[in-house]
């Protein structure tokens, strides 16, 4: 039976450009992304790629290779490439003689400054891309589109796979903790049985009055509930299911937190039953151990 390659662990942050020439133009693309609870694409296309329906293409190309994260896509044009026309000296008198004429109907001051005529319909007219060459841009963008996605992604494997390592040794850390804490645990239920069965034979002023039987029995519901041999078990599940997961790979992002979650309720629930100094100990790592393992998964797809 064929073995099964380990899939990569993806973080939500990375970084891809690509640029690609051709037929007279060249196009530069960078895809960038950051931690996300759901996937959310963004893209930035000049003024003079506006209108090809870059955007859309973008956004489907995103969310075929991205399950989460927040992505952001720019598209960039190379400034010598990219001449703007002069503008419309002609439109800029007309607009300029109507606004005086109108001025000096209502009496209102005279304005100096004329950059105001630029920002006129007409006066400095956009660089759209022509009709005709939308399909020399569109195949172009394509090429760049795919290889920034393509670096961003790998980006992502790499520091995804670096992280996987890092948790691995943390869960390690929880587990040597952990099983000095099963270790630990029974003989420290047992002092504490003990401990309070003494205190009651030192409060009572008639032990007469109340048989050993009775003081046993009460005891030992006492001691139940500082018992955390089921919080220990689950803990061990939660872990062994962190490393499978982790073998896995994937987008493992959300069933991780999930998991830290869990191990987070059982650690704390060990915490406020413990009360014996070097059994609350070893759980306080555990709960230092796992909080790392939480901040760390939050990055993860």
């Amino acid at each position: 039976m064929a073995r099964t390659a380990k899939r990569s662990v993806k973080s939500m942050t990375g970084f891809g450009r690509s640029t690609c020439r051709g037929q007279g133009c060249a196009i530069t693309v960078e895809a960038s992304s950051r931690n996300g609870q759901i996937l959310a694409v963004n893209t930035r296309v000049p003024e003079a790629l506006s209108g090809l329906g870059f955007e859309m293409v973008a956004d489907a190309a995103v969310r075929k290779s991205v399950e989460r994260g927040t992505v952001l896509v720019a598209v960039r044009l190379p400034a010598a490439g990219n001449k703007a026309a002069g503008p419309d000296l002609e439109a800029a008198r007309n607009y300029a003689s109507a606004v005086d004429r109108l001025m000096k109907k209502l009496r209102l001051p005279e304005r100096e400054d004329a950059r105001w005529l630029a920002t006129l319909p007409g006066v400095v007219p956009r660089q759209d891309a022509p009709a005709a060459e939308a399909e020399k841009y569109a195949g172009i963008f394509a090429k760049a589109l795919r290889g920034a996605i393509d670096a961003m992604i790998a980006g992502r494997e790499r520091e995804g796979n670096k992280t996987r390592q890092t948790l691995l040794a943390l869960l390690a850390g929880v587990e040597r903790k952990l099983k000095t804490v099963a270790d630990l645990a029974p003989a420290a239920l047992a002092g504490s049985r003990e401990r309070m069965l003494r205190r009651v034979r030192l409060l009572l002023d008639d032990a007469s009055q109340v048989s050993e039987a009775d003081i046993a029995r009460e005891i030992s519901l006492l001691a139940d509930k500082m018992d955390i041999a089921e919080e220990v078990a689950r803990l061990w599940a939660h872990v062994g299911e962190f490393k499978k997961l982790l073998a896995a790979g994937g987008s493992i992002g959300r069933g991780l937190e999930f998991l830290v979650q869990e191990m987070q309720r059982e650690s704390s629930t060990m915490s406020a039953k413990a009360n014996d100094a070097p059994l609350v100990h070893c759980i306080i790592d555990i709960k230092t151990g796992v909080k790392q393992l939480k901040e760390l998964v939050q990055n993860l797809e």
